[in-house]
């Protein structure tokens, strides 16, 4: 992104997906309740591929369109099994986003993709390559160039810990607990030239720009209308 060997960039494709409260007989605890967890997929699972957006694209959202959608609507209270308590989160939500650079997305976040234990993956489409991450596979990155010669186009797996693009503390080709560390933000090893949020002060406005989007798809799905990001 930073060489710019990606070309201008046409889309961002986040989905983090897991299934662990598919059981409809899972108790109602804190996760399930609005005013003790802010809300289910959205802010627990979407807002990181949100963020992984906004970084990797270096560009801020503007516009949102949104679903949220509770598949298990009643589930047995934690304090009496036999009784049953209203879910007020969602479990499942999904949006369309508009970039500032131009750029479009998708962000997609769900608790009830059966078989999906940890799905977090990525994918940025530019006019002259694309390049794609899932964190169920962290050593492998995935990468197509238009600049390759024609017969040799195609998406290639480039092993992200080998030794010319080792991380500190990590042995290369091996799955590592510590590569996930890395892979925050914050954390990345960018190349030179790159900007990143390094003071307290631009953490917390980027925290900030994150939560804003949160709230527009939060509105967006209640008024099944595209709602335009406040400004900071």
């Amino acid at each position: 992104m930073a060489s710019g060997k990606l070309g201008r960039i046409f889309h961002y494709r986040g989905t983090y997906l897991q299934d662990w409260p598919v059981d409809p007989q899972m108790p109602l605890y804190w996760r399930f309740r609005k005013e003790k967890s802010g809300s289910g997929s959205l802010g627990d699972i979407l807002s990181h591929s949100l963020d992984l957006g906004r970084f990797v694209l270096g560009s801020e959202v503007t516009e949102v369109a949104a679903a949220l959608e509770t598949f298990v609507k009643r589930r047995p209270l934690p304090e009496d099994p036999k009784r049953k308590g209203r879910v007020t989160v969602d479990d499942a939500a999904l949006s369309l986003v508009r970039f500032a650079n131009g750029a479009v997305g998708s962000i997609e976040g769900s608790r009830f993709a059966t078989g999906r234990k940890n799905y977090n993956r990525f994918e940025v489409n530019g006019s002259r390559g694309s390049v794609a991450f899932d964190l169920e596979r962290m050593n492998e990155l995935e990468y197509y160039s238009r600049d390759d010669e024609g017969k040799e186009q195609g998406f290639r797996r480039i092993l992200a810990t080998s030794p010319a693009r080792l991380l500190r503390g990590v042995v290369a080709g091996r799955p590592h607990h510590r590569l996930r560390a890395h892979l925050h933000p914050h954390r990345l090893r960018l190349p030179p030239g790159a900007r990143l949020r390094q003071t307290g002060e631009a953490r917390l406005r980027g925290r900030r720009a994150e939560q804003l989007v949160l709230e527009a798809i939060e509105r967006a799905a209640r008024t099944r209308r595209w709602v335009r990001v406040a400004a900071l």
